[in-house]
């Protein structure tokens, strides 16, 4: 009866001399981390822009709606026209967040 003596038995007792990280996922963790690191030092400014640029866009919606009903800005009836305006938005908010909830 041959034996294969060139078998090494105990080969799978050694530790595996593999990286136990690749460098892919080590450069992926680099990669995430320099975003995250990014985001919180930068993300209060840009969310401050964000509002800035909201606010203009609202208010230059509110001045061409309002113009295009003979309600310019500086009449007297603009304050109102900006009102209705902004109680059509926040309805029509509410409308989404309730369609959001599954409420009908």
């Amino acid at each position: 009866m041959p034996t294969d003596i060139s078998r090494n038995y105990n080969a799978d007792a050694r530790p595996s001399s593999k990286p136990r990280f690749s460098s892919f996922s080590v450069v992926f963790a680099l990669a995430v981390s320099a975003c995250a690191v990014y985001a919180a030092a930068n993300g209060p400014a840009l969310w401050s822009n964000a509002q800035q640029l909201k606010t203009e866009r609202i208010q230059q919606e509110d001045r061409m709606f309002c113009e295009r009903f003979r309600m310019p800005p500086g009449s007297e009836s603009f304050p109102m026209c900006v009102a209705s305006l902004a109680e059509v938005r926040s309805l029509h908010g509410d409308r989404v967040a309730a369609a959001a909830a599954g409420v009908p």
